[in-house]
């Protein structure tokens, strides 16, 4: 009996705004680029280290021109994968998992359809709420 193992594969996209010098997998991983700095000295590539913010999304610091920008993995995924946000869309994660960043995951939406989502996935605050008569 011959068994098959299947494996998602990693893909990897240039981060929107640092082409050159980040690439995010569909996985929801984040890596820098092999590089030379301003004296010439090689700087190999990594997988970027995850913070989680104040509300618990996973985030990662880029670099350009000395200036750092900290923003949301699924943003970045978002933007490379789906296209630029529209305006007034937000990145929403259709299991309301925050750190749950595969792509198939992630879309753009709008605010309304984020509380909806967390109404359907049994995470708005308010169904907790108990009316006594």
């Amino acid at each position: 009996m011959i068994s098959i193992l299947q494996f998602d594969i990693e893909t990897w996209l240039p981060v929107v705004g640092y082409e050159g010098s980040y690439v995010v997998s569909n996985q929801g991983q984040v890596r820098s680029l092999d590089r030379l700095d301003i004296r010439g000295r090689f700087w190999a590539g990594q997988i970027l280290k995850r913070t989680i913010n104040i509300v618990g999304y996973p985030m990662v610091t880029l670099w350009k021109a000395g200036q750092g920008n900290t923003i949301g993995i699924h943003v970045l995924m978002l933007e490379a994968f789906v296209g630029p946000r529209p305006p007034g869309m937000w990145g929403l994660h259709a299991n309301d998992v925050k750190h749950d960043n595969r792509i198939e995951n992630l879309r753009w939406d709008t605010p309304s359809e984020n509380m909806y989502d967390r109404v359907r996935n049994g995470i708005h605050h308010m169904q907790r709420k108990v009316v006594v008569p």
